[in-house]
């Protein structure tokens, strides 16, 4: 009881709470910052250089929500994280698209931009009113399906305020509010963001997640990969002691073995982890020979046998072995999947 139930029998430990003095904190952690420049960063993006007890774990650790402490929560039940929104519901609405709801947009100050709604265990799936529905649905499915496996990591995301929103196929990456301040540059190069702490929407946009021809990434899924990094710095780096350290680690084995090289997960820690949740659900491109962005492994298989380390972490954050129903398919609603592994 007191390990799992530590609300309930009034034994949650003290959470460190703290905040970042510049909106562009968790940028600035997730390229590094923390370590390149902590005299800086560990005064003024505590929150993201995960330095809220006044040490330097994040300035060591370069990461954007991590350190090697774990993260800010590491050790306490998701039920005794309390600087956020709380824990996550049990239902979904996947279907019925509606308006935001008031006490959603107020709680959570969103933007009047946001005009239709779903959620996924009470995280919201937003989107402008020239979204079409089915895209928003799809995103739903997507979200629904990451975050059944393990209830702390869907408790995480939810009580760090975090979302995802998909672009019409007409809009751009700051046409997203929390995005809006990024380099106009953001518009030609991205169709979607990871959350983070200081930015916690996940995005992605129409022509993808629906399957249109005119998709330029349409033999990958990129909202999939966008909202793994969610899940790694909302998620992941919040509730699981030395999460980072050890992505950290098979990231530099990897890297020192000649895996990825050439490719987009050979980048950062960042990166190598979501390139592999692609690849574990067979959602990625593949390049037979490495082409600055893919190389051959784009399946479960392939990752297991190529890189065993990054396969091993990826099966604990999914540890359901559920099968994911591709975008493309457009049965995916009736599908069925496990929870709570």
């Amino acid at each position: 009881m007191l390990s799992y139930c530590q609300l309930s029998c009034n034994v949650c430990p003290t959470a460190p709470t703290c905040s970042d003095n510049n909106q562009h904190c968790g940028y600035w952690a997730g390229i590094g910052e923390c370590s390149v420049n902590p005299n800086y960063m560990l005064v003024n993006c505590q929150l993201s250089c995960n330095a809220c007890d006044g040490g330097t774990s994040g300035g060591t650790s370069g990461g954007t929500t991590g350190g090697n402490n774990g993260g800010i929560n590491a050790g306490l039940t998701s039920e005794c994280v309390s600087q956020g929104r709380g824990c996550a519901l049990d239902t979904w609405e996947c279907n019925h698209v509606t308006n935001v709801p008031y006490d959603v947009r107020g709680s959570m100050s969103l933007d009047y931009f946001y005009q239709k709604y779903l959620h996924a265990y009470g995280i919201p799936i937003l989107g402008s009113s020239v979204v079409p529905d089915e895209a928003l649905r799809r995103a739903c499915y997507d979200v629904l399906f990451l975050l059944a496996d393990r209830k702390d990591l869907r408790d995480s995301y939810y009580n760090y305020y975090g979302r995802a929103a998909i672009m019409a196929e007409t809009e751009v990456t700051l046409d997203i509010p929390e995005h809006s301040d990024l380099d106009v540059s953001f518009n030609t190069r991205a169709r979607g963001l990871g959350a983070t702490v200081s930015r916690p929407v996940s995005t992605g946009a129409e022509e993808n997640v629906l399957c249109y021809s005119s998709d330029r990434y349409r033999s990958e899924d990129i909202f999939l990969h966008e909202f793994s990094h969610g899940i790694d710095l909302l998620g992941a780096r919040q509730v699981i002691p030395d999460w980072r350290s050890r992505l950290q680690a098979a990231y530099n084995s990897a890297r020192a073995a000649g895996l990825w090289a050439n490719t987009y997960a050979d980048d950062t820690i960042e990166e190598y982890f979501a390139e592999g949740v692609q690849a574990y659900f067979d959602v990625n491109a593949q390049s037979l020979h490495p082409n600055g962005i893919h190389n051959h492994v784009n399946s479960r298989a392939e990752l297991e046998a190529y890189d065993p380390a990054l396969y091993l972490l990826i099966q604990e954050i999914f540890p359901c072995g559920n099968t994911l129903t591709k975008r493309c398919d457009p049965d995916y609603q009736n599908t069925s999947f496990r929870f709570n592994c």
